[in-house]
């Protein structure tokens, strides 16, 4: 049948009315169109050209104005300098109170690595910042999201930006640092690289900003009222080692960066406090370190994860080829140990009025000191490794330390998986998570689960808020359990004091938390780290600051500080309903008990308001799981795609390196071998 025949339905538009006109077109009318079709898709071309010179005029101008003789990113991280990092010098001095210490604890490992990447972020931000404010633009929501200024933009910044690395895709061991895992992208879970987002940005500018504003543009509430009014008060779960589990398992996915100084966003007091006296009206508290986005297509500041986003034991091993050399024993495969077989030792490990006491430690992370009980399952992991290498070279005769230590380490690795997504996961997430996110590993024989499309990469929000439910489980006291002798000590008095750990303390201590009672998970934080953290220091606070820091302020504050959305806003990613107001009942804070949704009422204006900690910490916990459905959703998620994003993950066939893969029999020891090995 011709076109003429056809008949079309034609539109015409008068206003807000239309004709619609049925009926045969003659021949000439359809030729007419035709090149009338034609020449407008000529036009609009043309001025897409041209709308893509102006776009790029812009952008070029903005990068040449705030990238002026900038030198390119280079390989990721570079090479340090071994006195680099957790230094024990002081942090700006005496004066600067407890936030020295909350500086110190958030060093880098690289601050060469840090500066460079923290001053290309700062670049980029502002570029992006001069396209919103230019007149053919106007709009930070533009500036950052609209895919003209976009594409010119990662083409601007390619010099500037993150360089691939050269990769050996048939190497049957997994690199330290991360890099080379996917063979699509190998730079995705590396260290030193871009934590990712699943929603868009909420700061305040869309670019850097901190979120400081309510859904009515009216202030927030202050960080440290949210904590008075959720997570005061403490009440009474997982046992000690299970809690510090959790930490140490934080640690391997998330290791941010350098804080840049001291107030830019300060905690204010803003109220009559039921533990600061009313001159301490400021909590100090210092933003992390912005760097570019991956692709560096806008200047949207993201913050940089210094570990590996694999669970590939880098709080055991570290997560840059300098840091493992460092570690390592250099013998038999091993790792070094001091002299009564704990971490060894490392000059710059703690502050230096306390190295003068006490020996401080070296580990994979740094923060292997931040309270006794973290030190424990780090201490369990370097002997678990030093058991296995010297069982391999009985069994196998090898001398060869490279690849005694590889083995070693692949081993230990599979252990950790299976430790963790067999024992741990299911402590903290019921069934329906465990099983929605196929995240148990099969009983017998091998899983080929690996998608290459899959970004590893740790969620911002899940290092930030929901992954910090653990900080709940925290107790006010540490012990020694030497046969049925019970000794505590006040948590707040061994913040970075390796003391307890010599003289046996490390087998004690691990005894007392293997058997202490469970620890409730709720919404509450006890008083040693909500109101006293690093509070028995020697540094002098500056006038008007509170002499010790709030955990939970501070989770609150980090959450505004990285511009992650509210709490509704992970609801409706999780597919779970928003709540509109305040009350449990449907349409509401349906996952919440009265009391814990009164307590937010009476914090924050609007339901759209709540920050993800407080909003995730205080729902309550779904039967078969220590959290609510929110958390649950984030952190089944994320360990979904370290096990689907992950090339070396224990479980493969490992088609293409088959050296790499390990026996069906071997899996089944894996499953066991672990809980067949004391800790003491």
């Amino acid at each position: 049948m011709k076109l003429t025949q056809l008949g079309l339905l034609q539109g015409v538009f008068r206003g807000k009315s239309a004709v619609l006109v049925v009926g045969p077109i003659p021949k000439h009318t359809i030729m007419k169109r035709a090149i009338l079709t034609t020449f407008s898709a000529y036009v609009c071309l043309v001025f897409e050209a041209v709308a893509q010179v102006n776009i790029d005029a812009i952008v070029n101008d903005a990068m040449q104005s705030t990238f002026p003789g900038a030198s390119p990113l280079g390989q990721i991280p570079a090479s340090r300098n071994p006195r680099e990092g957790i230094a024990s010098r002081p942090v700006f001095g005496q004066e600067w109170g407890p936030v020295r210490y909350l500086l110190r604890f958030s060093q880098s490992n690289h601050p060469s690595t840090n500066v460079l990447l923290m001053e290309h972020g700062a670049m980029a931000s502002q570029a992006s910042k001069i396209i919103a404010r230019h007149p053919e633009v106007s709009s930070f929501q533009r500036a950052v999201s609209d895919q003209q200024i976009l594409q010119s933009f990662e083409r601007a910044c390619r010099p500037y930006c993150y360089e691939m690395p050269h990769c050996d895709f048939s190497d049957p061991y997994r690199r330290t640092d991360g890099q080379c895992n996917n063979p699509i992208n190998p730079l995705l879970g590396a260290s030193f690289t871009p934590q990712q987002r699943v929603l868009p940005n909420a700061y305040d500018n869309l670019i850097d900003a901190p979120r400081t504003r309510s859904v009515d543009n009216s202030p927030l509430p202050s960080a440290r009222t949210v904590s008075n009014r959720v997570f005061q008060c403490t009440l009474g779960g997982m046992t000690p080692v299970s809690a510090k589990f959790s930490t140490f398992l934080t640690h391997h996915g998330q290791g941010l960066m350098k804080p840049e100084a001291c107030f830019i966003i300060p905690v204010n007091i803003e109220e009559a406090d039921p533990f600061f006296p009313p001159y301490q009206t400021c909590m100090n508290f210092v933003r992390h370190t912005g760097a570019p986005p991956l692709g560096c297509a806008n200047g949207v500041r993201e913050q940089v994860n210094e570990r590996t986003s694999f669970v590939d034991g880098s709080m055991i091993y570290g997560s840059d080829a300098d840091r493992e050399r460092e570690l390592r024993a250099t013998f038999s495969g091993r790792l070094a140990v001091n002299k009564e077989n704990l971490l060894p030792i490392n000059p710059q490990g703690c502050p230096e009025e306390i190295q003068a006491k006490f020996p401080c430690f070296a580990a994979g992370d740094h923060r292997q000191s931040e309270t006794p009980t973290l030190t424990v399952p780090h201490i369990t992991w370097l002997r678990r490794h030093n058991l296995i290498a010297d069982a391999l070279r009985a069994a196998t005769g090898i001398t060869n330390d490279e690849i005694l230590f590889q083995e070693t380490k692949r081993i230990v690795i599979a252990e950790l998986q299976h430790v963790t997504y067999n024992e741990f996961l299911p402590a903290i997430l019921d069934d329906l998570h465990m099983n929605a996110y196929n995240l148990r590993s099969k009983q017998v024989g091998h899983a080929e689960i690996y998608n290459p499309d899959v970004d590893p990469r740790t969620i911002n929000a899940f290092g930030v808020a929901a992954y910090r439910m653990g900080h709940s489980l925290v107790r006010n006291t540490v012990g020694l359990l030497e046969n049925s002798r019970k000794r505590v000590f006040p948590v707040q008095e061994h913040f970075e004091i390796p003391d307890i750990m010599y003289k046996g303390g490390y087998e004690l201590m691990a005894r007392w938390m293997s058997r202490e009672p469970k620890s409730k998970s709720d919404r509450f934080l006890v008083d040693g780290i909500r109101n006293r953290l690093f509070e028995n220091f020697i540094a002098t606070p500056s006038p008007g600051e509170t002499p010790s820091l709030d955990l939970g302020a501070l989770n609150v504050q980090r959450g505004r500080d990285h511009g992650i959305p509210s709490y509704n806003a992970y609801r409706q990613f999780c597919g779970l309903p928003r709540a509109n107001f305040f009350a449990v009942t449907h349409g509401g804070l349906v996952n919440h008990c009265p009391r814990a949704a009164n307590a937010l009422k009476l914090t924050y204006r609007h339901p759209d308001d709540i920050d993800l900690f407080a909003g995730g910490m205080s729902e309550t916990p779904e039967l078969g799981s220590v959290l609510g459905p929110t958390f649950q959703c984030l952190i089944s998620f994320q360990f979904s795609l370290y096990k689907q994003g992950d090339r070396f993950w224990y479980e493969r066939t490992f088609p293409e390196i088959p050296l790499a893969a390990f026996t069906t029999e071997t899996l089944h020891c894996h499953a066991m071998l672990y809980w067949e090995t004391k800790v003491v």
